[in-house]
């Protein structure tokens, strides 16, 4: 997706806040697909859609200080949305292309990871006799 500025920005800003919203409010119930990837099939508006949040480790380039190479790696966030039925992907939003988006993206990846986690560790209390 190429880099968004003004209202665009802020309508995509907007989206990750709803998304967040109908995250910790329950509609939208998130899977994991890998360790560090959530995917939620939602039909909650005109379209169908599979969304697939990804938390990633890029390389950047390092700073050389007196002949010493010191690799730098930073964490970023990326949404896709694919059109069901088919699986088609339509969009891809990646947090390393802005500051702000990252941010918006990490917060809902970390409430989707809290909830995941919190779902596993309530399924092992109901395996066991209390």
């Amino acid at each position: 997706m190429a880099k968004l500025e003004g209202s665009d920005l802020n309508e995509l800003l907007q989206f990750i806040q709803d998304l967040t919203g109908l995250t910790a409010d329950g509609p939208l119930k998130w899977a994991p697909a890998t360790p560090t990837t959530y995917v939620t099939d939602t039909n909650l508006g005109a379209s169908r859609a599979r969304l697939a949040l990804q938390k990633l480790e890029r390389a950047i380039p390092s700073a050389t200080i007196a002949g010493i190479s010191t690799p730098r790696r930073k964490v970023v966030y990326i949404l896709q949305a694919f059109e069901m039925p088919g699986v088609t992907l339509r969009v891809t939003i990646d947090g390393g292309e802005d500051p702000n988006v990252n941010e918006r993206l990490r917060g809902l990846y970390d409430l989707v990871d809290t909830g995941v986690k919190r779902s596993g560790l309530d399924f092992l209390q109901k395996i066991l006799p209390h």
